[in-house]
């Protein structure tokens, strides 16, 4: 169950890339996707029956990067 969550903040982290670092920017991609990921772990942290985890957060920015290396390669 560990490792499905974790997959699935790094496909977030793709999906936050995508949209703003295609049409915009890829550095925004990258700022939107970390931007996600640590409001995600904030709410965590301030809501009960949540659990706010540091690796979720590079789980998603890793998700983020792997996009950006497949769409900007070079």
């Amino acid at each position: 169950m560990q490792n499905k969550d974790k997959l699935y903040h790094f496909v977030a982290g793709i999906l936050a890339f995508i949209i703003p670092g295609i049409l915009l920017d890829p550095r925004i991609g990258l700022i939107s996707a970390a931007t996600v990921a640590t409001s995600k772990e904030i709410y965590d942290a301030r809501h009960p029956g949540h659990t706010p985890d540091a690796n979720d957060i590079i789980a998603t920015i890793a998700g983020a990067l792997f996009a950006f290396l497949l769409f900007f390669p070079g």
